[in-house]
């Protein structure tokens, strides 16, 4: 901490002083998850060094649309600069939520987030004027996935079957699925912007007409820290026994307090709610930081 006073030979020194604060210099290294839908809102966690928890904490997020965005009507928007509030987790782990690309378009175009995407540079500022090296991350916004036509259109109640959806928009990420009606949306393989594959669920011994959706970028993304007290530190000063992680009611295996993220990571996609390898990212600093997808 340095105290500020103005002093000059001609004048009278100041009676009140401001008080500046030097911190580490902010650092980014990556941004999770890469991608969301252009009407924003995505939650998107940004790693790095030496955070914060101030209000001043921000991300500036600065996009831009695709140079062939045409849906019907551009708006005179060019270029855009949009800071939202961060929300500290550790010094290591912030998240915040993206803007959408509404502005770029004119108010009347109702269809902008069906047919355009674009990109977004991503900086993180603790002060409101100074930004984290070595640059901006970029995060990209993605059109939303249309579904066209599937193939083959009926299947046998006990599921397994190998359908094709070919639409538009898709996009080869880790949470592309399909979801048949309102049943939990199972994995699907990726093979063209406009082709993918799915494996139909087992259905109720009824027959019925099931509605095929593609999610091609999850908005849902939430960080939870995990810290164990010094309660569980043996005599010799390290951690001793073992923990376990619940969630929506399903528990892990018990797991070592030295287990590294990656045990952590498959402890956790182990459990039916997490939709498996790919939805969940675990970090360790000096506790694990785990991101739901």
């Amino acid at each position: 901490l340095h105290q500020l006073s103005y002093d000059d030979a001609s004048l009278s020194r100041s009676q009140t002083v401001a008080v500046f604060r030097y911190e580490a210099q902010v650092a980014i290294e990556e941004v999770h998850p890469f991608a969301g839908p252009s009407f924003g809102t995505t939650n998107v966690t940004v790693y790095g060094y030496n955070f914060v928890d101030h209000p001043s904490l921000a991300c500036l997020f600065t996009p831009t649309v695709a140079r062939n965005a045409t849906s019907g009507g551009a708006s005179s928007t060019r270029s855009l600069n949009v800071s939202t509030q961060a929300t500290f987790h550790n010094s290591s782990a912030l998240s915040c939520l993206t803007p959408d690309l509404s502005p770029f378009f004119h108010p009347t175009d109702l269809s902008w987030a069906s047919f355009n995407g674009g990109h977004a540079d991503v900086r993180v500022t603790a002060n409101g004027v100074d930004f984290a090296a070595p640059g901006p991350l970029r995060f990209e916004y993605l059109p939303l996935a249309k579904v066209d036509a599937i193939a083959p259109v009926r299947g046998a109640q006990t599921g397994s079957t190998l359908v094709t959806v070919t639409g538009s928009n898709f996009f080869d990420s880790p949470l592309l699925s399909c979801q048949w009606g309102t049943r939990t949306p199972v994995p699907a393989t990726f093979m063209s912007s406009s082709q993918i594959l799915c494996t139909s669920p087992p259905h109720d011994n009824i027959q019925s007409v099931q509605e095929v959706q593609v999610q091609s970028a999850g908005i849902t993304h939430e960080i939870q820290v995990v810290e164990l007290s010094a309660a569980a530190e043996t005599v010799e000063g390290v951690l001793g026994g073992s923990f376990t992680l619940t969630l929506e009611g399903y528990e892990t295996v018990p797991i070592s307090p030295d287990a590294d993220s990656a045990t952590v990571q498959a402890a956790l996609e182990a459990l039916p709610p997490t939709g498996g390898a790919g939805t969940i990212f675990v970090n360790r600093t000096h506790y694990w930081e785990t991101v739901y997808l």
